[in-house]
């Protein structure tokens, strides 16, 4: 369903409610982090669904913030471990809000236990 047909339903159902059209905040304070980051970092990793705004606009962020440093987008661990980071000395890992902390868990764990990051 179209976000514009939910609000619409809001309003329809209470006159009274206000519809902001901000990001909300914990996307924003994830948006902010990766914006934020020190410039040292040279590969930011972002975890998440494909299908994701919230993920895809971190990704685009992180390129368009870090020219510099590699961006990725993966959804799984398998998809990193297709990739060498070895020359990589800091890397940040970000994630979209949907996206389990048991795949943050492990993408952290694999990149520490073979980059020691």
């Amino acid at each position: 369903m179209d976000l514009k047909v939910v609000f619409d339903k809001i309003i329809e159902a209470f006159p009274g409610a206000t519809i902001e059209g901000e990001v909300c905040s914990a996307a924003r304070l994830r948006q902010e982090s990766i914006i934020n980051l020190d410039k040292s970092v040279d590969a930011i990793i972002v975890v998440g669904s494909l299908k994701s705004s919230n993920t895809n606009k971190l990704f685009e962020i992180a390129k368009h913030a870090h020219k510099e440093a590699l961006s990725i987008m993966i959804e799984h661990l398998d998809e990193l471990k297709c990739i060498d980071l070895h020359s990589k000395k800091h890397v940040a890992i970000s994630s979209g809000a949907s996206t389990p902390i048991e795949t943050i868990d492990a993408i952290y764990e694999y990149l520490d236990s073979n980059y020691n990051r």
